[in-house]
């Protein structure tokens, strides 16, 4: 086989691929799934700007199941209380800190739903030195 034949044969199946995945699931997203899952997304990053841990008792499942891995933490913390533990200890050393997702994607399959995306953080130590 020649090179052009190969290329034109991995194009094909490149195109073919990418329509494949691009073709939605079976379960349709209805809008006020996702509306529900951007306002608890943004609730979210509420309570992780506002500092403040019944803010983020709010948005966090109380179960023995969730799990936290966090920029500075070299293990997962699993469990509620234990997440809670990791939330509070990152508060106490800030003054101020303001956090948004950005370039987010929801997908939603059956009852579960999950955001991919960035985020921006700014915040400020109690002790005046200031991270972005």
């Amino acid at each position: 086989m020649n090179r052009r034949y190969l290329l034109r044969k991995m194009a094909v199946l490149s195109l073919f691929l990418g329509v494949v995945f691009a073709v939605p699931s079976g379960v349709a997203q209805k809008d006020s799934e996702l509306d529900a899952v951007k306002a608890a997304n943004q609730a979210l990053y509420a309570a992780l700007s506002s500092l403040q841990i019944d803010d983020m008792e709010k948005v966090w499942a109380h179960e023995p199941y969730v799990f936290y891995v966090g920029p500075n933490t070299k293990a997962m913390t699993v469990g509620w209380p234990a997440v809670r533990s990791a939330y509070e200890a990152s508060f106490s050393p800030l003054a101020r800190r303001t956090v948004k997702a950005l370039d987010s994607r929801i997908r939603i399959v059956g009852n579960i739903a999950w955001v991919i995306g960035r985020e921006e953080a700014s915040l400020t130590r109690k002790d005046g030195t200031s991270v972005t």
